[in-house]
């Protein structure tokens, strides 16, 4: 994972108890961050915050992300989640980590200003990846198993209505305002427009066969 301005490269390799540095420019190893998860565990998933100052560790089979502060590369602490989720998703302005467990059908929802977890929600199959838009008050999570997507209002920390779709969605991207969702819909070769201020399925764009994502030049989401 590549820190915001690109000048460090984090890596997880086989023999590093931790997350490895390197120095982008130098091309060279700077720096271990002791992460003690790791130590019996793979690295399921490592994401950082939008602004490139915190990182979110999780490890497989491990209830807790260890949240990374990359301006000293020191580890800050653990928080629990779902033992089997594979990664944190922090939102496109930096407020929440959201992190959703397949396993137990749940979605933790971490508060960056405090670092502990605001609240767990109920969840659902096959969901393997989080967006966020409208100010960063939504968090939207595709269900490829229920064919829906799971909306959570982040200010009430509540789910809220679902938003069924018409075929499994593939991976999507949020505009740069925050205003829509675009998921690619393979199956019936379609892209679904979601209106993230009304909660709402706008259209469908019809496309060419067998879309397999649905891609924005700049998005409101954290390149994950």
């Amino acid at each position: 994972m590549f820190g915001a301005d690109g000048a460090f490269l984090y890596v997880v390799a086989e023999r590093l108890d931790g997350i490895g540095v390197i120095d982008v420019a130098r091309g060279k190893l700077i720096e271990e961050i002791a992460v003690s998860s790791l130590r019996s565990a793979e690295a399921a998933g490592l994401t950082r915050s939008p602004s490139g100052r915190m990182g979110y560790v999780k490890a497989q089979g491990s209830r807790a992300i260890t949240l990374l502060d990359l301006s000293n590369f020191r580890p800050v602490r653990e928080i629990e989640v779902g033992r089997d989720a594979l990664k944190a998703f922090p939102t496109g302005f930096g407020g929440y980590v959201v992190v959703p467990d397949n396993s137990e059908q749940t979605v933790t929802i971490v508060a960056n200003a405090s670092l502990t977890v605001a609240g767990m929600l109920k969840g659902g199959a096959g969901m393997t990846t989080v967006h966020s838009g409208w100010f960063d008050t939504l968090a939207l999570v595709p269900s490829a198993t229920e064919r829906k997507l799971m909306v959570y209002d982040l200010d009430r920390l509540s789910r809220a209505p679902d938003i069924t779709l018409p075929d499994s969605p593939g991976p999507g991207a949020v505009t740069q305002d925050g205003a829509k969702l675009y998921l690619a819909l393979e199956d019936v070769s379609k892209v679904a427009v979601i209106d993230l201020q009304r909660r709402v399925l706008l259209r469908m764009i019809g496309v060419a066969p067998n879309p397999v994502a649905a891609i924005v030049a700049r998005s409101f989401d954290v390149c994950h």
